[in-house]
């Protein structure tokens, strides 16, 4: 952020004045001149005392130089203070041959020279790093620090830490030929990562500096009626030209769908354009977009991202939508798979590193003129690097604030005393606690908090909206405590009146908890939302079921029946208690609705009692027709069933290609449900020659699957994925073993040598390292300090190298957890692979296609490997003779390490990007995982795909692993799973000969047995050894496709003959040509 100090004599007003005026013309609001009625000295304030507690609060100081200025013994100290501290000095000139022998080294700006002199004044502030986009004007009798609530645009200037994310966000934000108009932007991370802060407090004010360009609606939180509230954004936007419509009116028509939508932007667009100018973008701004699963019904949720995703993809449409989501809760499963398919763009937003948090600390307090110890920061900084980080420190920083105040000073002592950032926040809630349970209502705590919490089947809590009104009075008492001591917000309600507006007095209004992290890190309500899963969710389900009813007209069609509605039957009343009047109201209207279908039921069956008598008169003479009938339904239903085993064998035939084996399952049951004269569908047979190599799923992470890897004794498998955990499986009988949560997606995992250490490297620029034994943490996470796509161990164990998307590689000491010299830098772009040879030299695959490799101790650069295209993965040959590498380039390359020479050519060209790449122990074979679903084994000596690639992922591979004995490999998927292969291949009804390029035509057997020929499109014949399955010696080379072999009688003899119509003669044996080409009459 940017502030600045105007050095200045009083004598020079007019001078100043215009220099101040100027400034503030530029953008830079946060400015500071004593004399200045607004931005200026307070009356009563101590003036000297003032001036050196705003220069220590600015970033750079503009000094106007006159005969006074560069005379005065306060301008003097001034300068000399800014210098000090570091901050930028730039000499203005405001009277001919002022100077100061201070500022001889600086480059200086002549006042005189007119709008010359205000332009080098603009480049001089910006080369300083003084740019006015990033000024902004703090109200000093705001907080620096807002606690558990976001930072809201009001704290803008006090808003640190988050500066890449807001370029990118402002990047995503602008049209392009590629993104088009209307874009669905999400900003993604986990909760406490500051993900509504830096929307709200980092994108928002920036975006309204571009207010000719872009119309903001009001943020919005969904709620259990996102449509409503949008309709509201709306008609405060629209209100600012005169109210032109309610609240009402604005629902009404959004009800319509999409095309109103798109129509009310154009209308709002239209309003604040200018004529002459483009028509400026609406931007629906949606926070804690989570609540659309959490607290909206299905139907409600569907029809509201129906109706953004419709308006923001009509041409033209001037509509775009930001919105923050926790990461957890975008997965493509049904219930959940709308939110992530609305979504054009999005940015990850990842745990800050110590560096980054020290900024979040130190910036706010330089606004504020708060001093800390020194090495506090750091130390705070640490405190706040393991679990809710985020939220635990502002929370903890707000304290600290309100002990001092403005213009205080921390130390540790203070620190200390209120618990630190781990300890603040629990014992600030321990404390309401004893206070309210010697007021008598201990008891109602923790069941009053809990009606503020909402669970997901296998998720985090999260946080209930809940109207006051619907509370007891000592409930209310409860939460007005924990409201005073901000742990829970209470807002103005936000139904509303007949006419439309917003109800908003005081006895009314909603509360809700001001961060999950006090449902995650206060001990007591953490044990009690866990004792109460089962009903919290129950209740989240029956939340979202009750709005969906509403939102329809109480239509009965949306009440609960049967199963649904016995399981609330069977809950005991005081939990029942605990809903809301609309939830009590639905279940009241679900009760009667089964009485009356019960007394339906009842009077039904007392007729068809009645008609069982009739019916038994006509049963000898049904029994008679009845025989009849048997016969002809046996009939239709064999001609049913031979129907239904066409339509399996069809669809096996289909997924042949893609689903292995699914066709597999849907051949198979063709079988079973045909007539026994049934033969097996062509899919069938072709899908089982194709899957040969057998494999097992271990089903347990809930998204995307990036790296796996063995133990050395090959007992455990490790897997790490996007839903933030690691998982330790056992590999003989796929049981997971161990679940190590993380706070960012998992991309890289190895086992370190001897097995005594797991280390996963995540999204959010993390390393961890447990005891795979035990599950728990060994030391502090390693901070690289961005995105880390790769780890590798050392083959002594004693080091652990990282990717990251910073372009380097750091190597950091297993024992002492610190960097081991500096980093290893040369790429352009990410580093997405690392892997340590044998003899411990350091390979990094590089986003600008080079593979480089260095001496980890002295960081000397030693080869460059270019391959061309970016490269994702690279590895070493157990021997570390052999360097591997893929990516982008479609294939897999091999080098001689040592000496950087390309061992052949590619090897042959998958079709899609290579993922991942692993030796098998005895370096037989490397495996390339590709993104076409398939993973490929190589021979490395033939440089030849040994067999047929493994089928059977239904997204993406990424990681590959072999087991230390080199029998089974283990795989990666984005389709969720981890899958085990077996390496040895089991062919059922055929076997493979691969080798040819295209389709093959012809196939012969010769007399002599254990030959075969093909012919191929490719424009070659092969001899093939039959039982070894390999090729007799090259290919047989022919100008145009061949279209068939034939052996002579005695097998001595190929011939073949191409789409030219040539015919060659080769010797069988040796694969010479027996005599030139010919070309018979007539062909």
């Amino acid at each position: 952020m940017t502030s600045l100090f105007v050095s200045h004599s009083s004598r020079d007003r007019v001078p100043t004045e215009k220099v101040r005026d100027w400034l503030r013309a530029e953008g830079y609001v946060a400015l500071f001149v004593d004399f200045d009625p607004d931005d200026g000295i307070r009356a009563g304030r101590d003036w000297e005392r003032e001036l050196y507690a705003q220069l220590r609060k600015c970033d750079g100081v503009v000094f106007l130089a006159s005969a006074a200025s560069t005379t005065s013994r306060w301008c003097f100290a001034e300068v000399s203070l800014a210098r000090a501290l570091g901050k930028a000095v730039i000499p203005v000139r405001v009277e001919p041959g002022a100077r100061l022998d201070l500022l001889d080294d600086v480059q200086w700006i002549d006042l005189a020279d007119g709008d010359p002199a205000l332009s080098r004044l603009r480049r001089g502030l910006l080369a300083a790093g003084l740019d006015p986009f990033e000024s902004f004007a703090w109200d000093p009798n705001r907080a620096p620090y807002p606690g558990l609530r976001p930072f809201e645009a009001e704290d803008a200037a006090v808003f640190f830490g988050r500066g890449p994310e807001v370029g990118r966000l402002l990047e995503l934000l602008q049209p392009t030929l590629q993104r088009g108009t209307g874009r669905f932007i999400g900003i993604v991370g986990p909760s406490g990562s500051g993900k509504s802060s830096l929307m709200r407090a980092g994108l928002l004010p920036r975006m309204a500096r571009l207010n000719q360009r872009w119309v903001i609606l009001p943020p919005l939180r969904p709620g259990s009626n996102p449509r409503q509230q949008l309709a509201a954004c709306l008609a405060d936007s629209f209100g600012v030209h005169g109210g032109m419509y309610t609240r009402v009116d604005l629902a009404t028509r959004l009800e319509q769908g999409p095309k109103a939508l798109f129509d009310l932007a154009i209308e709002l667009a239209e309003l604040n354009g200018s004529p002459g100018s483009e028509r400026p973008k609406v931007l629906v701004v949606i926070d804690q977009a989570e609540e659309l699963l959490t607290l909206t019904g299905p139907r409600e949720q569907e029809a509201f991202l129906q109706l953004l995703a419709g308006a923001v993809t009509r041409e033209r449409s001037p509509l775009w939508v930001v919105a923050t989501v926790r990461s957890e809760f975008l997965s493509t499963a049904p219930g959940r798979a709308g939110l992530c398919e609305a979504m054009n763009d999005s940015l990850v937003v990842e745990p800050l590193s110590r560096s980054r948090l020290s900024q979040v600390i130190a910036g706010p307090a330089q606004r504020a003129g708060v001093d800390f110890e020194p090495g506090l920061i750091e130390r705070i900084a640490q405190d706040a690097e393991q679990g809710d980080a985020l939220p635990l420190l502002a929370y903890t920083l707000r304290v600290l604030y309100e002990r001092i105040g403005v213009d205080g000073r921390i130390d540790g002592s203070d620190y200390e005393t209120v618990g630190g950032v781990v300890g603040a926040l629990t014992r600030r809630a321990d404390q309401i606690l004893d206070e309210l349970t010697r007021r008598g209502l201990g008891a109602k705590v923790l069941p009053t908090l809990l009606k503020l919490v909402s669970v997901e089947q296998h998720g985090e809590p999260t946080r209930r909206r809940v109207q006051r009104r619907s509370l007891a009075p000592d409930e209310r008492t409860v939460v007005d405590t924990f409201v005073e001591a901000r742990l829970l917000t209470s807002a103005a309600d936000t139904t509303t009146t007949d006419d439309g507006h917003r109800a908003d007095d005081g006895v009314q209004g909603a509360v809700d908890v001001a961060h999950e992290a006090l449902l995650r890190q206060w001990p007591p309500l953490r044990t009690a939302i866990d004792a109460a899963r089962e009903w919290l969710q129950l209740r989240s389900e029956l939340d979202r079921l009750a709005a969906d009813w509403e939102q329809a007209g109480a239509d009965e069609s949306f009440l609960l029946r049967g199963r649904r509605l016995a399981v609330f039957d069977r809950w005991p009343e005081d939990r029942l208690r605990d809903l809301t009047p609309l939830e009590r109201r639905f279940l009241e209207r679900s009760r009667e609705l089964a009485a009356r279908e019960l007394q339906t039921a009842q009077r039904s069956n007392r007729r068809l009692r009645t008609l069982v008598g009739g019916l038994a008169v006509f049963l000898v003479l049904a029994l008679g027709a009845g025989a009849i009938a048997w016969q002809q339904n046996q009939e239709a239903q064999k001609q049913a069933d031979l129907a239904l085993s066409r339509q399996l064998a069809a669809a096996a035939d289909r997924l042949v290609d893609s689903q292995p084996h699914t066709a597999i399952l849907a051949g198979l049951h063709s079988l079973g449900v045909g007539a026994e004269s049934a033969e097996p569908a062509p899919g069938l047979i072709t899908a089982l020659a194709r899957v040969t190599h057998p494999s097992k799923m271990l089903l347990g992470h809930t998204g995307q699957v990036h790296g796996v890897a063995f133990s050395p004794d090959g007992k455990l498998l490790a897997s790490g994925g996007g839903d933030t955990t690691v998982r330790l499986w056992d590999a003989a009988t796929g049981h997971e073993r161990h679940t190590l949560p993380g706070k960012a997606e998992v991309w890289g995992v190895e086992f370190s040598p001897e097995g005594h250490l797991l280390a996963a490297g995540d999204s959010g620029g993390t390393i961890r390292i447990w005891d795979p034994g035990t599950g728990r943490p060994e030391g502090a996470a390693l901070e690289h300090g961005a995105w880390v796509w790769d780890v590798a161990f050392s083959p002594d164990g004693r080091f652990l190298a990282s990717a990251g998307g910073d372009g380097q590689v750091k190597v950091w000491d297993i024992t002492s957890h610190r960097l081991r010299g500096s980093p290893l830098t040369g790429t352009d772009g990410a580093v997405y692979g690392v892997a340590f040879s044998r003899t411990g030299v350091v390979a990094a695959a590089g986003e600008d296609g080079i593979v480089r490799t260095y001496d980890p101790e002295s960081g000397k650069l030693l080869k460059e490997f270019v391959n061309g295209e970016k490269v994702l993965a690279v590895a070493f040959s157990p021997d570390g003779r052999i360097l591997a590498a893929g990516g982008t380039g479609k294939d897999t390359r091999l080098w001689e390490a040592r000496t950087g020479k390309a061992l052949g050519g590619p090897l042959a060209s998958h079709g899609e990007e290579v993922r991942g790449l692993a030796f098998s122990p005895d370096g037989r074979l490397v495996a390339s995982s590709n993104a076409d679903h398939t993973v490929t084994l190589w021979t490395v000596a033939s440089r030849q795909a040994a067999g047929l690639p493994l089928l059977g992922s239904t997204q993406d591979v990424e990681g590959v692993s072999f087991s230390p004995d080199g029998s089974a490999l283990a795989t990666a998927g984005w389709d969720g799973a981890v899958r085990l292969w077996d390496v040895a291949e089991t062919n059922s009804v055929s076997r493979a000969y691969p080798g040819h390029m295209d389709y093959v035509q012809d196939v012969a057997m010769s007399a002599v047995g254990g030959v075969m020929a093909t012919a191929s499109v490719d424009g070659t014949a092969q001899l093939w050894d039959v039982p070894s399955m390999r090729p007799r010696g090259p290919a047989l080379p022919h100008n145009s496709e061949v279209n068939a072999v034939a052996f002579s009688p005695d097998g001595h003899t190929l011939a073949s003959v191409g789409g030219d119509g040539v015919l060659k003669l080769w010797n069988a044996g040796t694969g010479r040509l027996q005599g030139p080409p010919s070309r018979p009459a007539g062909s």
